[in-house]
C-alpha cells in the first residue's frame, strides 16, 4: 500500500468519526465526559499554568469553538431528556464563560 493511500484512507476514517461525532452516534455519556469533559479539563489545567494573556485567549477560543461542536452532537444524541439537558446546559454555560473570557481578554 503506498502512502497516499494510506493517507487517503485515514482521511476518510477520519471524516467518518468527525460524522459519527456530529450526528450524535457516540451516545450521550461518551460525548459528553470522554469528547468534551476530559479535553476541557485538561486545556483547564494547562491554562492555569499559563502566564501569557494570549496563550489564555488562544485556548479559550478553541475550547469555546470545541465546546459548540460538542453542543451540536449533544443535540443530536439519544438518551434521557434529564440528562440530555443537564449536558446540554453545562457544555452551553461554559461555551459562555469562554466567551465572557476573551470579551475580558480583548477588552
Amino acid at each position: 500500500m503506498s502512502l497516499t493511500s494510506k493517507l487517503k484512507t485515514n482521511q476518510e476514517k477520519r471524516k467518518l468519526r468527525e460524522k459519527k461525532l456530529l450526528n450524535g452516534e457516540y451516545g450521550l455519556a461518551k460525548t459528553f465526559w470522554l469528547f468534551w469533559f476530559l479535553p476541557i479539563a485538561i486545556f483547564s489545567i494547562i491554562e492555569y499554568f499559563i502566564d501569557s494573556r494570549w496563550n489564555d485567549a488562544k485556548i479559550d477560543a478553541g475550547m469555546m469553538i470545541w465546546s459548540c461542536v460538542i453542543l451540536v452532537s449533544l443535540w443530536n444524541t439519544s438518551g434521557k431528556k434529564l440528562w440530555k439537558t443537564l449536558a446540554l446546559a453545562i457544555t452551553g454555560f461554559n461555551t459562555l464563560l469562554n466567551l465572557y473570557t476573551l470579551i475580558l481578554i480583548f477588552s
